[in-house]
C-alpha cells in the first residue's frame, strides 16, 4: 500500500483471508466483528475492519489458521472501513540503526 513505510525488519506476507476481531472498547463491552486480515508477520498483522479500534486497545484475532492477540498500534481510515495495525503480543520490535 502506498502510505505503509517498507523499511521493516520482517517480512511480511500479504494474505486476504477473513477474520473476527474481539476487543473490550472504552465502555468495557466485549466487541466481536469480521473483517479482512491483509497482511501478517511474526510481529504482527494488518487488518481491514468495518469499525475503528482505539490504539493501545488488546485485541484478539481469529483466522482460519491462528488465533493471537495483540495491541492496536496504529488505525486508518480507509475507504468505508479502517486499516488497524497490531503489534502481536510478546513481540520484540528490533530498533533500527540508521
Amino acid at each position: 500500500m502506498a502510505f505503509m513505510d517498507n523499511r521493516r525488519a520482517d517480512r511480511r506476507t500479504d494474505i486476504m483471508a477473513r477474520v473476527e476481531a474481539t476487543w473490550v472498547d472504552s465502555e468495557g463491552q466485549k466487541q466481536v466483528v469480521v473483517g479482512m486480515l491483509e497482511e501478517t508477520s511474526p510481529h504482527g498483522a494488518r487488518v481491514r475492519l468495518p469499525e475503528p479500534i482505539r490504539v493501545g486497545s488488546r485485541v484478539t484475532l481469529k483466522w482460519l489458521r491462528e488465533q493471537f492477540s495483540g495491541t492496536v498500534r496504529h488505525i486508518r481510515e480507509w475507504g468505508s472501513g479502517y486499516i488497524v495495525g497490531i503489534q502481536r503480543d510478546g513481540a520484540v520490535v528490533p530498533r533500527r540503526i540508521t
